[in-house]
């Protein structure tokens, strides 16, 4: 009767987060309590977005410093890596909702943000700024193994980030100056992050990222302008982008 009683329970619960515009995945046993998206609302997002905005004008003001041209205003950078953060934190928003699951995705697009808009500005990614990328999802991944007991996933996500940086190493000393070392040391964060979701997120937002580079390398290539021509293409949006995207729709 009492185990009757709790699934009477759950089942009108979760049918009134229905009604209120929320979903909760309550009555699904095989998915761990802190998997479980109890937030899913329009507010939400635009919430999340919001706090997205200020950590991005944050970040930008950092990345400000790590400019060394005067290509970029500081108000630009700082509004540029706000938007961006917003952008990628609403979309986060909307697949996660309120939990843990979330937290190395919103990581990397935070740091990605600040990253992406420095590497359009001056072709190149500060190892400082990325380092702290890296570091931040390795103890981002740890606590979450220590909280949830995911343990399995931590390793992965570290094994994720050697593997993907040790493949863009190889590639930058194979291409002689094709990949630069800040975007191997940004292959390590991108694969910490997106191996706490899985190998196939990996496999996925890698494929997408090289591709959609290509497919622009080629555009630039026809374009009728000389000069960008022979622009070389910063690697960090594409490899923050595909890695969202393989995170959020896989």
């Amino acid at each position: 009767m009492a185990e009757l009683s709790t699934e009477v329970y759950l089942s009108v619960f979760a049918k009134v987060l229905d009604m209120a515009g929320l979903s909760c995945n309550l009555s699904e046993a095989s998915i761990p309590d802190w998997r479980c998206r109890c937030v899913h609302v329009p507010d939400f997002v635009l919430g999340w977005s919001c706090v997205g905005a200020a950590l991005g004008a944050m970040l930008g003001l950092v990345a400000q410093r790590h400019l060394r041209t005067t290509v970029l205003a500081a108000p630009r950078t700082v509004f540029l890596c706000a938007m961006a953060a917003a952008a990628l934190f609403g979309v986060l928003a909307g697949r996660y909702g309120l939990t843990l699951d979330a937290i190395p995705a919103t990581v990397l697009a935070l740091f990605g943000s600040a990253l992406s808009v420095i590497d359009v500005a001056e072709q190149r990614i500060p190892k400082r700024l990325v380092s702290q990328c890296s570091a931040t999802l390795v103890g981002v991944c740890v606590a979450l193994a220590a909280a949830t007991g995911e343990w399995p996933l931590a390793l992965r996500a570290l094994a994720a980030g050697v593997g993907l940086g040790g493949a863009y190493l190889l590639l930058a000393l194979a291409s002689r100056g094709g990949l630069g070392a800040g975007d191997v040391r940004l292959g390590i964060a991108v694969g910490v992050a997106a191996g706490w979701y899985g190998w196939s997120h990996l496999l996925a937002g890698t494929l997408m990222a090289w591709t959609a580079a290509a497919l622009v390398q080629v555009l630039l290539k026809a374009s009728c302008h000389d000069s960008l021509r022979s622009t070389a293409i910063p690697m960090a949006p594409f490899f923050i982008l595909g890695q969202i995207v393989a995170i959020v729709t896989l």
